[in-house]
């Protein structure tokens, strides 16, 4: 045992060092530092409202003259333990350098946000960014993707080592859920947040039904909707699946064990909400500075939250954010997942299969209920990223199909290569070169100026300190040989503790 945890550990920190390459998304972010400001503003303000920091963000709410993060405060909250640790080192750099930061910092949000004004702390919301993102979003990515392989065990005992390590792999970097690790997203956090409570909850089946178990799924399942609204959906779906793993007599002691979790998270953010908007049931997009924001999932105004045939176009084929173009796997999986759904006759997996097609139907279907300006057909924000909560279930999918055509190896081997190289090409896009992700941008010419850089790099580029396409190379040489030695752990790992075959 000693051995695996060696061989594990090594693997992350090899994953660890290739995701803080690519960590993006902290340069005049408006979605990253509505989060960043709220979590300064608590710690040196002692209040909710970021009214000194709202020039870094236009996703903000308002409310009786103050500003507030225009997204739930989990992922703000996440982030004081961050703030904390990092301001001793602020404390430290000369405030001059700080000012002058600051400065450089505006001067280039305005080229893309001509919305956003002057603001304190703008350099140390970045500085916070970057942090957060290996404290929170790294670490949650990783332990995502050892869950996935150790829910592909349990499930599919024969299945072997190859696939194994084949759907490992795609969930580490090729799916948007690598895409949107490296940039901090709170959609993102939220879908890792409840993809790991499924997993402590299957450990239920084999009789390990432990209080302290059942309260820690109830705080992940409690904080998840904290962080992005609509997780409340998707962690409902996984309550009711933990539950129903419970045996019937335990149930309601189970029921109780999981709110006691969800208590503390849930009773923050409502008092959160309370402060800020005056309500404690209510949402920050309810008070959005934006109209268009104002009348999202709101029952209030259903016909506009209703998906069209405009919307559906856009949400599936659209250039911008189209399932098909950027997210095929999720198509796939579901089909897959639908197929088993009805036909598998394991009692161990039938749960999860209807667990896993409520939550992708449901993602599916919210994404396809985003406003055109604000949904998938917008720019630059690539909201893709909505649909990072079905990629665990969809992997399970492909690693069911993958244990059904275990006598058709090859064919199968090689549908799934190339159904994850085509799901991959965008998300090492975005990894590249940032949002966003479409053809028009012109990647042909930024490959030729900056080479297979970075987002770092590429911002770096734009704003004309780097005119040479050497970092690029030199960037991506620096990533091979983290990449041979994340592929040789991950091989004797798999060699070892992967499967049967």
């Amino acid at each position: 045992m000693q051995g695996a945890k060696r061989h594990l550990l090594s693997l992350c920190a090899a994953a660890f060092a290739i995701y803080g390459y690519f960590v993006g998304g902290y340069i005049n972010n408006p979605m990253t530092n509505a989060s960043a400001d709220l979590a300064i503003a608590l710690v040196d303000d002692h209040t909710p409202a970021i009214d000194s920091y709202a020039g870094n963000t236009s996703d903000v709410a308002a409310r009786r003259g103050h500003i507030y993060s225009g997204f739930g405060p989990g992922l703000g909250f996440m982030l004081v333990p961050c703030y904390l640790a990092l301001k001793p080192i602020v404390a430290v750099i000369p405030s001059r350098f700080l000012e002058r930061m600051d400065d450089r910092l505006f001067e280039g949000a305005r080229v893309h946000s001509p919305q956003l004004y002057s603001s304190r702390a703008r350099t140390v919301a970045l500085l916070l960014v970057v942090l957060g993102t290996f404290w929170l979003a790294v670490p949650l990515s990783i332990a995502s993707a050892v869950d996935l392989w150790m829910a592909c065990r349990r499930y599919f005992p024969a299945l072997g080592k190859p696939p194994l390590f084949g759907l490992f792999s795609a969930f580490s970097f090729g799916t948007v859920a690598t895409a949107f690790t490296s940039n901090l997203s709170h959609t993102a956090v939220a879908a890792f947040l409840v993809w790991i409570a499924v997993c402590r909850g299957m450990r239920i089946q084999d009789g390990d039904a432990k209080g302290l178990r059942l309260v820690a799924i109830g705080f992940l399942l409690g904080f998840a909707p904290t962080v992005d609204y609509q997780a409340s959906l998707f962690s409902l779906y996984a309550g009711l699946f933990v539950l129903w793993l419970c045996s019937p007599a335990r149930r309601i002691k189970a029921a109780g064990l999981m709110g006691l979790g969800a208590g503390p998270p849930i009773a923050a953010s409502l008092l959160y909400h309370f402060i800020a908007f005056g309500s404690a049931f209510t949402n920050a997009y309810r008070f959005r500075v934006r109209a268009i924001d104002t009348t999202m999932f709101s029952f209030a105004h259903l016909a506009g939250n209703l998906p069209t045939p405009l919307k559906l176009s856009i949400a599936f084929v659209g250039p911008f954010s189209g399932i098909l173009l950027y997210h095929p796997l999720l198509i796939c999986g579901l089909a897959v997942v639908a197929y088993f759904a009805f036909t598998d006759t394991d009692t161990r997996r039938r749960p999860f299969w209807f667990l896993a097609l409520a939550t992708m139907l449901t993602n599916i279907g919210i994404y396809s209920c985003f406003p055109v300006s604000v949904g998938p057909g917008s720019l630059p924000t690539f909201p893709i990223r909505y649909t990072v909560y079905s990629v665990p279930f969809e992997l399970v999918g492909m690693a069911a199909l993958a244990n059904e055509l275990h006598g058709r190896r090859r064919l199968a081997g090689w549908w799934a290569v190339a159904l994850f190289v085509i799901n991959a090409i965008p998300v090492w896009v975005f990894l590249f070169y940032g949002v966003p992700v479409y053809p028009s941008r012109g990647y042909w010419q930024l490959f030729r100026e900056i080479g297979p850089g970075s987002y770092t790099l590429t911002k770096l580029h734009e704003g004309r300190l780097l005119r040479s396409p050497i970092w690029g190379w030199s960037g991506l040489a620096a990533m091979v040989p983290l990449a041979l030695i994340w592929r040789r752990r991950a091989r004797a790992f798999f060699g070892r503790y992967g499967g049967t075959a």
